[in-house]
């Protein structure tokens, strides 16, 4: 089956104020997270994006996708194409849990797909840490 490109859900949205739920591990085997991961996927490129978070799809679920370009993660990228097109770290994270975060914060310009045309100086952590039961790369 094809992704597809799901709607965005905008400021203002009861789902993007809800705490999103933890994804059960039997989900995992059913190819459901795999195929929502691929919508995600979708919809992040069609939208010019570098990550996207289930919720901002309607979906209360801990989980998001993100493609770093390869400037911004140097040292792990790993080359996912053959035909010369920009490195990148290609992830579905979900259900991630923070275990180690560096304390001094940076300041970048960066927008929200549920925020058109907003974008702010916004504070983040440089070097963060966090587990998760299921990733993906280059997927």
């Amino acid at each position: 089956m094809a992704s597809r490109v799901l709607p965005l859900v905008f400021m203002g949205s009861p789902v993007l104020r809800a705490a999103a739920k933890p994804i059960p591990k039997s989900v995992f085997a059913s190819g459901e997270i795999a195929r929502l991961a691929g919508d995600m996927f979708a919809t992040m490129e069609s939208s010019n994006a570098v990550g996207l978070a289930a919720p901002q799809i309607g979906e209360t679920l801990r989980m998001f996708v993100m493609d770093a370009p390869y400037e911004r993660a140097k040292r792990k990228a790993k080359k996912c194409d053959e035909d010369g097109a920009t490195p990148s770290i290609r992830r579905v994270v979900c259900n991630p849990r923070v275990v180690q975060a560096s304390s001094d914060e940076e300041f970048g310009l960066e927008g929200c797909l549920s925020i058109p045309g907003c974008a702010e100086q916004t504070p983040s952590l440089p070097h963060m840490r966090f587990i998760m039961p299921i990733q993906s790369t280059c997927g």
